[in-house]
């Protein structure tokens, strides 16, 4: 949620990650340098549920990610569906996603903390949005320029 001026506005994961890749992609933040970005989100289906026309299809999408060959894999949450727990996340989104694990920016979605937490997930997602210059707001909030985001 980010709140100006008292009036609270929600923003999607996807939204707030579209935005950060608009800016991180323009040429004024990116000077003479060419970046390649993939950004996703609600992704992987529970292990060994069916691939169809329209559904789980992570695999693919993974293999499409790889094609492109992208500097970064930007993450706006629900990754792992329906619950977030470590032998789901293990056995679907990390097996199609896994490979790109050191070029990730993550953004956690409601999905992340439904039912068992992956371990040290709060951590992961701060070191690496740390690195990029973001803050990660989990149950606190920031000011920026006067306006406040929780």
């Amino acid at each position: 949620m980010v709140d100006i001026n008292g009036m609270c506005i929600r923003l999607s994961a996807l939204a707030v990650a579209a935005t950060a890749m608009a800016l991180f992609a323009s040429p004024a933040a990116a000077g003479s340098a060419t970046r390649s970005i993939v950004a996703l989100g609600d992704i992987a289906c529970k292990p060994g549920e069916a691939v169809t026309a329209s559904k789980c299809r992570h695999g693919q999408v993974a293999d499409l990610t790889r094609r492109l060959s992208p500097d970064q894999l930007w993450l706006a949450g629900d990754l792992q569906y329906d619950v977030g727990a470590t032998a789901a996340f293990n056995g679907s989104f990390d097996k199609a996603f896994g490979r790109f694990r050191p070029i990730w920016r993550p953004v956690p979605g409601n999905h992340e903390y439904y039912g068992e937490n992956l371990p040290g997930l709060g951590a992961a997602m701060r070191l690496y949005a740390k690195a990029a210059g973001i803050t990660v707001l989990d149950r606190d909030e920031a000011v920026i320029g006067g306006v406040r985001f929780l």
